[in-house]
């Protein structure tokens, strides 16, 4: 079974919150997944007066999901 913990960053950040976390926290054998939020490096930014929804930016999150992922959890902080 495959298995991945998806780390989701505040508002401010970035997914760099999460580099101190070590692979033994999670356990042997997950994908330890660090993608930026909408609007943050790397991705493009988003246009000042855009409206961002939590849809939209749980579609983008789980399109970070590998598809060969059967199970996920999920840690995050603040807004994530």
């Amino acid at each position: 079974m495959s298995e991945a913990v998806l780390f989701i960053h505040s508002t401010g950040v970035g997914p760099f919150l999460w580099s101190g976390v070590p692979q033994s926290a999670v356990g042997e054998g997950r994908t330890m997944l660090f993608p930026a939020n909408l609007g943050y490096a790397p991705n493009p930014e988003v246009p000042r007066g855009t409206k961002v929804s939590a849809e939209d930016e749980a579609a983008h999150l789980l399109g970070q999901i590998p598809a060969d992922a059967e199970k996920v959890h999920v840690v995050a902080h603040s807004y994530g």
